[in-house]
């Protein structure tokens, strides 16, 4: 791996990939040197071959010193992490989402005085679909079945009226609606575990 010799407080920087041109001194080289040119011809452009610091086992590089010593650029570690802090991080919001789509399978609220199940499949369709019922009934436009009703958490079933089971669909589908934007937080942090956990796997600089 090489890296370019800049002295001062960054000494060093690092190569990404892909690129075209390599700029030394406001003059632009072709990339592919770094493949083709020896070790004499790219100290000329101040280029110079990377000693990595050692790095103990399940440990990662956070910072580092660089000195120029004899064409090598010396990497010195001054900080270490562990190097699987982010991996943790990544399992717990991953965890927290198995969670929340437990809680999307079955999720409990409550009404007047009973405890219902939310189960989101059940409630944007059959919930629904008896609500809308209950809304024309409410409406005089149909006839609400009397003792109809809904079982609670504990399975037993309660009676409503057509009022009363309007506004039990809309209490349900509004649990539902937390449930997924619960849901959809913790997939926002999964997302941004496993960009951070990507990042120290990123490749510094081009094989040498």
């Amino acid at each position: 791996m090489y890296v370019q010799w800049l002295g001062g407080p960054r000494p060093v920087r690092f190569f990404k990939r892909p690129e075209q041109y390599i700029d030394v001194r406001g003059v632009q080289h072709p990339a592919a040197v770094l493949a083709t040119w020896n070790e004499d011809d790219l100290a000329k452009i101040d280029i110079y071959p990377l000693v990595g610091a050692n790095i103990p086992n399940g440990q990662r590089l956070k910072k580092a010193t660089y000195r120029l010593v004899n064409g090598r650029v010396i990497e010195t570690a001054t900080e270490t992490e562990d190097r699987h802090s982010l991996g943790e991080l990544k399992d717990q919001a991953r965890s927290a989402v198995e969670d929340e789509s437990e809680m999307r399978a079955a999720a409990t609220f409550d009404f007047g005085s009973n405890t219902y199940v939310a189960r989101v499949h059940e409630t944007s369709t059959e919930i629904a679909a008896i609500g809308a019922f209950a809304r024309r009934a409410v409406a005089n436009e149909v006839a609400w079945p009397a003792g109809f009703g809904w079982p609670d958490a504990a399975g037993d079933l309660v009676v409503m009226t057509a009022q009363e089971f309007s506004d039990f669909a809309d209490a349900a589908l509004i649990r539902v609606m937390q449930i997924r934007a619960g849901a959809e937080t913790h997939k926002a942090a999964i997302k941004a575990a496993d960009t951070r956990a990507k990042l120290p796997d990123t490749t510094k600089g081009w094989p040498t």
